[in-house]
């Protein structure tokens, strides 16, 4: 089967969804291609060696004139990777693809919570984006909710978790070495923030719970890896406070994770969390704690398999941490329970092959 994927400019959880995608459906024997800005193509160039890169300059933001040639623009592409499917991923790349005059069947992945805009034009036009998909898939079931709130009828739209590559055991990995390698002091317990800086994923919440869960455990550290628009902003935050350290963007957090006692997810919004599934993967892993939003309940089950607080309320965050910390001999029980829920149900491969399903389905009912 040929598949071209449509994305926007993509940061994060998206760009790995699409790695790890791609990946997978080109070891199973699709043509596979991808159609989105430079930017991205580039990043995922060395990581998608089978894959065909197309240029396709899609922006954050709605722009009619711009988004009008774009999707004519595709409907180029189109005709010449002549897929059986286009896959768009998230809801600009929605709306080029139902833009596009193609008549190749459309399939939409939905990688976030989706709200409709105040504009009754934006939100009709977004609409419209679902009305010309033939089938939607939803990475959480919060995200499929968001998806009905605003319209979207529930049988049109499939839930398909993110799934993960699991990581081999890093029993191997010295977390002296570790910490080390990072200026982490080799005593106390390592609390662990991995996000995009950005308002969303709430950090700045993290950082200012940070010097009461420093009073409860004078010899932690705290360390948040990540980068983004907000980068700035925290650093100035957590300046007075030598325990919380801003790393920047790591490539390799695997080791990290192994290291941690604690992962803090602090997000406001959250359709699923990628980081959540890699830091449950991790042997050694570290207990998650995470607010209470989007899909993260689905994977955090508080108590089971991680921690929850409630989204924005520092003092309760600060206690959860503070939870976890104390938690002892419970925590090998804990994230146990959390790496096999991954394995049973979050593994990259069961991703790929509902995907293919839904392919399938698709394309039969054209037939």
């Amino acid at each position: 089967m040929r598949v071209l994927h449509v994305s926007r400019p993509a940061s994060g959880g998206l760009r790995q969804h699409l790695a790890t995608l791609l990946n997978l459906q080109s070891q199973n024997g699709f043509d596979v291609g991808l159609a989105a800005p430079a930017e991205l193509t580039g990043a995922l160039r060395n990581q998608l060696p089978q894959v065909r890169l197309f240029p396709l300059s899609i922006t954050d933001s709605p722009q009619i004139v711009h988004d009008l040639w774009q999707a004519l623009f595709l409907a180029s592409i189109v005709r010449r990777a002549s897929p059986d499917i286009v896959h768009a991923h998230g809801i600009r790349a929605t709306w080029i693809s139902a833009l596009s005059p193609s008549r190749t069947p459309r399939v939409s992945t939905v990688h976030n919570l989706l709200s409709l805009p105040s504009s009754q034009f934006r939100a009709r036009a977004l609409l419209f984006g679902f009305r010309r998909t033939n089938a939607a898939i939803a990475v959480s079931e919060a995200v499929k909710r968001s998806l009905s709130n605003a319209g979207v009828s529930d049988s049109f739209v499939t839930v398909i978790p993110n799934g993960i590559v699991l990581p081999a055991p890093s029993a191997s990995v010295s977390a002296c070495d570790v910490r080390n390698r990072f200026g982490i002091p080799q005593k106390g317990p390592l609390v662990l923030c991995v996000a995009r800086l950005m308002s969303d994923k709430g950090v700045d919440v993290l950082v200012r719970s940070w010097p009461t869960v420093r009073s409860a455990h004078p010899d932690a550290t705290c360390v948040i890896a990540g980068d983004g628009p907000d980068q700035e902003y925290l650093e100035t935050l957590a300046r007075p406070e030598a325990s919380l350290k801003l790393a920047g963007r790591i490539s390799d957090v695997g080791s990290l994770y192994a290291a941690a006692d604690v992962l803090v997810i602090p997000s406001r919004r959250e359709g699923q969390s990628i980081v959540c599934l890699e830091a449950m993967a991790s042997d050694p892993g570290p207990i998650v704690v995470a607010s209470s939003v989007g899909g993260l309940p689905e994977m955090v089950r508080d108590g089971d398999t991680g921690f929850l607080f409630p989204a924005e309320d520092s003092g309760a965050l600060t206690q959860t941490v503070i939870r976890a910390l104390d938690s002892g001999t419970d925590r090998q029980a804990l994230t146990a329970r959390a790496r096999q829920m991954v394995l049973e149900r979050y593994a990259a491969s069961k991703m790929a092959d509902r995907t293919a399903e839904i392919y399938a389905s698709v394309v039969a009912s054209r037939e």
